[in-house]
């Protein structure tokens, strides 16, 4: 507690009084047309807090458009998606509500973080292993070749317009990739660029299908590991979220229609409105699912029991392919026959959904903590988790929590497995110190105690 100074404090009573002003207007007025100025002001407020921490800054901004979009409804009297079920004031202001409980619970969790403070491990060639780093090297070329597979862009005229066979297969690449830079030798050029390849290859792959979450979360990742950026000079750092961001709204134009490129001053003016009535967004649409699977709530599509179900398969069921799991593990695609949404959703909606409000807050707990990990744990593995959730926010935070249990798991137990064989071994047989290669000095290193 010693690191919470007076502005974090002001900080966080500030989105409290927020949440109390929140849900005392909802509760005189559910439809209640300003409540999402409140969600707004507190997620600029935080931004401002943490403008010296780069990794939380891309996960804030990333998050302002969704916190954005409720204006289009209240202020413009336009719906946020096609997708017309439970899209109403009284919903999209419970949303709110929860979104702001989020962002409290986040506060928490992650309290003062800034970049001079982030953790200085030598993350790339950590655990130094040719074997390991070969077996990930045959595993990052089979997910290439096999994890996506089809029509690209350019042949089927737009972003899954044809036939494309996606796998979980072409995501784990990601865990998989860093994995592969853990066990490489840092003083080997060959490793150095085999990872340059594998990364130039996946975001060309990736891009051709019309892909933008991939390529974002494992550039974050190649930034981290082989760069300053997020260390360092704070110019370089909004100068590459700025190209980052122009260059993921040409991708969103391209991929909507590939032969745009052939007429490039069209790009820049291209509508985000189908008509004056809707507005149609990535934004738009997850909001509305979100809506979705609340309304689902309220009607009783989910019982309690599933609810429950639901959770514990999201956070047990890691180790379980998808298939095995029952219809409602998914809420996203849940009775999406009955009630349709574009897919995705928040999290702090299916939080609710999971275990009431105290879900949203919990969830936003919970994510704070993995982010102070990546920037003061002095253990490999919740800084790793920590690194794994810090990339992985847009899937996490728009789609669907489950990332956070199985994607953010993966890489954890391989080197929990690792550490545990590898102490084993050096206890039993060499009766010595097993010590990670650690900086700055090996008496913080996670292994062996014997």
């Amino acid at each position: 507690m010693r690191n919470i100074d007076s502005k974090f404090v002001f900080l966080f009573i500030l989105v409290v009084i927020f949440i109390i002003i929140s849900a005392t207007a909802f509760v005189f007025n559910n439809l209640f047309q300003y409540i999402w100025l409140l969600q707004l002001a507190a997620l600029i407020a935080v931004i401002l807090y943490y403008r010296a921490s780069s990794l939380i800054m891309l996960f804030l901004v990333f998050i302002v458009p969704y916190f954005y979009t409720p204006k289009y409804f209240f202020v413009n009297g336009i719906n946020i998606s096609h997708h017309a079920s439970f899209q109403n004031g009284a919903s999209i202001n419970f949303l709110i509500l929860l979104n702001l409980l989020f962002l409290a619970g986040f506060l928490l969790g992650c309290r003062k973080i800034v970049d001079s403070n982030i953790n200085r491990l030598q993350v790339y060639g950590m655990f130094t292993n040719p074997f390991i780093f070969h077996l990930m090297n045959s595993i990052l070329i089979f997910a290439l070749l096999y994890g996506l597979q089809g029509e690209n862009v350019f042949v089927s005229g737009g972003y899954y317009q044809g036939e494309v066979s996606k796998s979980t297969l072409h995501e784990y690449f990601i865990a998989f990739y860093l994995l592969a830079a853990l066990f490489a030798n840092p003083k080997s050029k060959f490793d150095f660029y085999v990872l340059i390849l594998f990364y130039l290859f996946y975001v060309l792959k990736t891009l051709i299908y019309g892909g933008r979450i991939e390529v974002l979360q494992l550039s974050i990742l190649v930034f981290f590991l082989f760069t300053n950026i997020f260390r360092g000079n704070k110019l370089k750092f909004y100068l590459l979220l700025g190209i980052g961001f122009f260059l993921s709204y040409i991708v969103a134009a391209i991929r909507s229609d590939p032969f745009i490129i052939l007429e490039p001053m069209k790009l820049f003016s291209i509508s985000e409105t189908d008509g004056p009535e809707i507005i149609s967004s990535q934004f738009g649409d997850v909001n509305q699912s979100s809506l979705r699977v609340l309304g689902l709530m309220d009607v009783g599509g989910i019982e309690l029991e599933q609810r429950f179900l639901s959770f514990m398969s999201v956070v047990f069921g890691f180790f379980l392919p998808s298939s095995y799991m029952p219809d409602y593990f998914d809420l996203a695609q849940y009775k999406q026959n009955e009630f349709t949404s574009g897919g995705g959703g928040l999290i702090s909606a299916f939080s609710y959904v999971w275990l009431s409000f105290f879900g949203p807050a919990f969830f936003g707990f919970f994510v704070g903590s993995a982010y102070r990990f990546l920037y003061h744990s002095n253990n490999i593995l919740l800084f790793t988790y920590g690194l794994l959730v810090a990339i992985t926010f847009p899937r996490w935070f728009a789609y669907y929590p489950i990332n956070l249990f199985k994607f953010c798991l993966l890489p954890v137990i391989f080197l929990f497995i690792y550490i545990i064989i590898q102490r084993s071994y050096v206890c039993g047989l060499r009766r010595r110190s097993f010590c990670i290669r650690r900086q700055p000095t090996a008496a913080s290193q996670p292994g062996c105690s014997c």
